[in-house]
């Protein structure tokens, strides 16, 4: 087994600031730049960066989707969500939907087109990059630290707070709210939801604790 470490970064604390396509490469948010990394070789080698965020970048999330999977996105506290070709390494295009920092971004593992954010203020943004649309939902008033899309429903994205609070909402109804989760005391770190379609099961980690399983 071959050991890869990278040095740490500030945005290390954000829930998905890194992620890596099927061909082995590794994106990684430092700072305000995103580093690309091949993974896939005995020794991790850094293939080039992706540079044109002004502030902390605070999210990071590759299309997994055959045929996309060099197309990636990012977000930022300069208030932006940019696309990325990872392959030229040029800057696709990006909008400004948001109104303040965007704290989480995740492109959906079963709609190509559909990537996922949220800011600071509570306000969630789907863009369909296949033709640039965009729809703002606000769900709750409290600040997101993070969200992830399901991997088995288009429309169901769970949502993390800063006091705790997971939400589960539908985007094809405007952001409807399906479910409200309760637990944490603390903000809500990351979420994940079961790969297994029969079990709807969301695994939230909050802040200095052990993960723990909630139902959907």
């Amino acid at each position: 087994m071959h050991e890869r470490s990278l040095p740490a970064s500030p945005n290390w604390y954000c829930s998905r600031s890194s992620d890596v396509n099927d061909s082995g490469l590794l994106g990684v948010g430092a700072k305000n730049v995103i580093f690309l990394i091949d993974v896939s070789a005995s020794s991790c080698r850094v293939t080039g960066e992706l540079v044109g965020h002004k502030d902390l970048v605070s999210g990071f999330s590759f299309c997994q989707h055959a045929g996309q999977s060099h197309i990636c996105v990012s977000s930022s506290s300069d208030g932006t969500v940019r696309f990325w070709d990872s392959d030229s390494k040029v800057l696709l295009r990006e909008h400004a939907a948001h109104q303040t920092s965007v704290a989480a971004v995740h492109w959906s593992p079963v709609d190509k087109n559909l990537v996922v954010s949220g800011d600071e203020k509570g306000v969630v943004v789907c863009h369909w990059h296949n033709t640039g649309d965009t729809a703002s939902f606000f769900p709750e008033p409290r600040t997101i630290v993070c969200l992830t899309c399901s991997p088995h429903t288009w429309s169901s994205v769970a949502v993390g707070y800063k006091d705790g609070m997971i939400v589960l909402i539908d985007v094809s109804k405007k952001g409807e709210v399906m479910h409200r989760l309760r637990g944490h005391e603390d903000e809500v770190h990351s979420l994940a939801w079961s790969p297994v379609a029969s079990e709807e099961v969301l695994q939230s980690r909050p802040e200095d604790t052990e993960g723990s399983g909630v139902q959907s």
